[in-house]
């Protein structure tokens, strides 16, 4: 682990290793600290899909979290803080982005600023809203068929954004999508990259928008170059 090679380096196939995905912890640090005791050593690679800040009482602790993390993609509220997002906001979301901005200084907002727009490796991208765009939300069949359209060549979305666990299954010969059920506390996911493509949203660290609220971080284990387990572990 102490002399593995970073995600960036391109001799790294991202497709053969194991992931830690966390999502939207929005100045929680403490469920994702447990996050990360409970899953992150079991893993090649931790990547963070957004919003480190936002909301919740404690962006710094939560920040210097994510900043030891391999990837880092940013979500909407970091842009915010960084103030380079101009999409309409609600009173609270701007009130809260505005504090953690003087709350963190500018140490923090040099770490919030190496955060990427999405990341891609093979077949495989991480991103917050969509791979396009941080603000926009997948809801329903409509808006991850739009998405696929943009990107033909990407078989594993994984993105954060919407709070929930999602995983949306898009049948490569017909083009249908389903939705797989989610249980709790574990919930596993056999892929088949071969037959189908995967939307994966990945759960928030705080308490989630669904019937599923619990806190909640995914990993990925790979099997072979079509076969991979998902899982989601909830708090």
């Amino acid at each position: 682990m102490q002399n593995k090679p970073k995600m960036n380096e391109p001799n790294i196939a991202l497709e053969e290793h194991s992931f830690f995905l966390v999502s939207d912890a929005h100045a929680t640090p403490d469920t994702l600290a447990r996050l990360v005791d409970l899953l992150g050593n079991r893993v090649a690679y931790r990547t963070f899909l957004g919003d480190a800040v936002g909301y919740g009482t404690a962006p710094k602790p939560t920040i210097e979290i994510v900043d030891g993390f391999d990837v880092a993609v940013h979500g909407n509220h970091d842009t915010l803080a960084l103030g380079i997002n101009k999409n309409p906001f609600s009173v609270d979301a701007s009130t809260s982005a505005l504090r953690h901005r003087d709350e963190i200084g500018e140490e923090g907002l040099v770490k919030l600023a190496k955060y990427v727009p999405n990341y891609r490796r093979g077949n495989m991208v991480l991103f917050h809203g969509t791979p396009r765009n941080e603000n926009a939300y997948l809801m329903n069949s409509a808006h991850i068929r739009d998405m696929l359209s943009y990107h033909p060549d990407i078989d594993l979305f994984f993105g954060g954004h919407l709070h929930i666990p999602r995983v949306a299954v898009i049948d490569r010969r017909t083009g249908e999508i389903d939705f797989e059920d989610i249980s709790v506390p574990l919930s596993r996911h056999d892929l088949d990259l071969s037959k189908k493509r995967y939307v994966v949203n990945v759960p928030s660290t705080m308490a989630g928008r669904s019937t599923i609220k619990n806190p909640g971080a995914c990993t990925l284990y790979h099997q072979s170059e079509t076969e991979k387990t998902l899982f989601f572990q909830f708090l």
